[in-house]
């Protein structure tokens, strides 16, 4: 029994626009002409600015690129396999496609793809030769197929780009209030070929559950779900801690009877996993050896924590997470894509999570407009001992209930659930981003999805990740994205920026669990000084004001500056030092507040931490990955027994 694994990343790949009546069909396609140069994992415009078509959108604010998001792309690269057998099981993966997409294997179609969130596997036994041969993707324009379904369907109320809401795709790269428009396309994460000989044994996937913390010992649920379970001997477990002490082991000696394995096991002299503000995160490995019945050898290793969450909800006790049963005020940070090109913010993650663990923070909310992170992104908030709140990718609107649509998001939150549940920093998945308070400001129904978020959602959590809290939506406090009632929930405060309320009233009323509060700063010089228009941006407020993406930003900026300095500046570094000043001023003043009022406060997670693109925004650290006044006050206000928050704000 043998596995073969053809990486695809690492080939040559080749790209190209559609031309009108193409032939797919066509094994030869990739000997036609036009073909240039690509990179997978990738984006169309990574790849047609490595081939000198466009500038960097990022920067260059002023080129139209239109034509690149209304144009139908081909990828495409040639492999060889030296040798099939009859029988084999031969499977083509995609961890990530973007996003609408033909996949066409030696001239024929294996299938289609329109979701960019999860991964795509294709069996291609019968299409695959031995030899030589040619893939080629044909991803069609996420602009004219959104506009074909609101044209089909309706249109439906959703902010900024409301046809976004019919695709899977990532809903900010439509462009954002703190973002540009750059929706794009191409392959996004790893592929490969797999060639398998027939009914060869694995392990699927493994969900490992704290069910209790009795004193110093606990008890572990462990679902092993496996594959071809007839070929498999034996199976050898073992618990290892991060020392490298082996705590339990136990196996299987004569084979095994089912494709599922459910293991109740104590650990004594556990070792929980904490947030790093209240202790050490320690992880476990759980090692999983197969035995086959040629005596091979299978290994697969996961990290679990030991760790119990609550969220403790309702009039008496507001909004409350408890951790090992231990109450935790939640000091967080909502996290957006680190760059609108995301094979482009791998190495900014692991540095922005360093950064926000260094300010003190002990949550991170991945938002439920951008996408669901690499296991490499919750992997280092398990060690780094970061709370992950969990968005779903529902943000800002009223999506579609038709059946084709339904049937492809339940698919993805099965296989989000499922390459997650084991993360000891997930404490709380929520169904969504604003989405039920714009059904109800717009006054339709309650909300489009209410079966997925209040029912299918729920039930399956219970099934696949039950010890972790879930909540529909966030603001679960009220209508209005300024008002609500903290004890039904937690809240967004939008009144004491977007609204022009001095920052003084975040004192006014005294908040349970604050999910979203923000103020808009300027970023450093360093991002300025790399736009191609740096001398017309020190001179000319009308090129520096392209990098405000909020509707009335400027306007929003004239009136603080006017109401608590008197005038607007006249030059960038005044704008830059200014605005960053009033901002750390405005967000110091409500957290200091909140702090205080602790217990009776529950938390906070501001708005926002880090930048998509170069942009004026909410975020505390720039684009360029530097940290904006607010940030380094924060440091200092969030550090362990500080009591000094008075002379902080002067």
């Amino acid at each position: 029994m043998s596995e073969h694994k053809i990486d695809l990343s690492a080939l040559p790949w080749f790209f190209r626009q559609v031309k009108p009546k193409e032939d797919f069909k066509n094994s030869n396609l990739l000997l036609s002409d036009g073909w240039m140069k690509a990179k997978v994992p990738g984006n169309i415009y990574l790849d047609l600015m490595a081939n000198r078509l466009i500038s960097d959108p990022r920067w260059n604010l002023g080129q139209d690129l239109s034509w690149v998001d209304k144009s139908d792309w081909l990828y495409g690269c040639s492999f060889t396999v030296n040798s099939l057998k009859k029988g084999n099981d031969c499977e083509l993966s995609f961890e990530g496609l973007d996003t609408v997409t033909d996949i066409w294997l030696n001239g024929c179609l294996v299938g289609s793809a329109k979701n960019m969130f999860i991964n795509h596997s294709f069996r291609v036994d019968n299409l695959l030769l031995e030899g030589d041969n040619t893939l080629v993707i044909h991803f069609k324009s996420a602009l004219k197929w959104t506009e074909e379904a609101r044209k089909e369907n309706g249109r439906l109320p959703a902010d900024h780009y409301p046809d976004r809401i019919y695709l899977r795709k990532m809903q900010c790269s439509f462009g954002w209030d703190f973002g540009l428009s750059l929706p794009g396309c191409g392959i996004w994460q790893p592929c490969c070929l797999q060639i398998r000989s027939k009914n060869h044994p694995r392990v699927r996937r493994v969900v490992v559950n704290t069910q209790e913390i009795i004193g110093n010992k606990a008890v572990i649920a462990i679902d092993v779900f496996l594959e071809n379970h007839q070929q498999i001997k034996k199976i050898i477990y073992a618990v290892i801690d991060q020392n490298g002490t082996l705590c339990r082991k136990w196996s299987y000696q004569e084979g095994v009877p089912e494709n599922i394995c459910h293991h109740l096991m104590t650990l004594d002299k556990i070792k929980l996993w904490w947030p790093h503000d209240l202790g050490r995160s320690h992880l476990y490995h759980l090692r999983i050896e197969l035995i086959d019945q040629d005596g091979k050898s299978h290994l697969r290793i996961y990290n679990f924590g030991v760790r119990t969450v609550r969220l403790a909800r309702g009039k008496s006790e507001g909004f409350r997470f408890l951790v090992n049963n231990k109450f935790v005020f939640i000091k967080g940070a909502n996290f957006v894509p680190a760059d609108i090109f995301l094979t482009d913010r791998k190495d900014k993650n692991l540095k922005l999570l360093e950064m926000a663990k260094k300010a003190g923070f002990n949550l991170i909310r991945v938002w439920g407009g951008g996408v669901y992170e690499e296991d490499d992104f919750y992997q280092t908030c398990d060690k780094l001992g970061l709370m992950v709140w969990q968005d779903f990718m529902f943000a800002c609107g009223h999506y579609p209930n038709q059946p084709d649509f339904v049937t492809e998001i339940e698919r993805e939150a099965e296989q989000v659930v499922r390459r997650l549940a084991n993360h000891p920093s997930i404490v709380v998945w929520c169904g969504n981003n604003e989405c039920e308070m714009v059904h109800l400001m717009t006054l339709k129904e309650r909300i489009g999805l209410k079966e997925y978020f209040y029912h299918f959602l729920p039930n399956l959590l219970r099934q696949t990740s039950p010890n972790i809290p879930y909540v529909p939506t966030t603001p679960l406090s009220g209508i209005f994205p300024f008002t609500g009632d903290s004890a039904k929930g937690d809240i967004h405060l939008w009144g004491q920026w977007s609204f022009g309320w001095r920052f003084e009233s975040y004192l006014k009323k005294k908040f349970g669990f604050v999910s979203e509060f923000g103020w808009q700063a300027l970023p450093s010089w360093k991002v300025f000084e790399k736009s191609p228009k740096f001398d017309s941006i020190f001179y000319n407020d009308k090129h520096l004001w392209q990098y405000e993406k909020q509707k009335n930003g400027k306007l929003i900026f004239c009136w603080y500056f006017w109401r608590y300095f008197g005038k607007t500046p006249k030059w960038l570094g005044d704008w830059i030092i200014l605005s960053q000043i009033l901002q750390a001023k405005a967000l110091t003043t409500a957290i200091n507040a909140w702090l205080k009022n602790s217990p009776q406060a529950s938390g906070f997670i501001l708005w926002q931490l880090n930048d998509i693109c170069p942009s004026i925004s909410w975020s505390i650290i720039d684009y360029e990955l530097q940290p904006k006044i607010a940030y380094r006050q924060l440091r200092e206000l969030l550090k362990p027994g500080h009591q000094n928050f008075e002379s902080l704000l002067k």
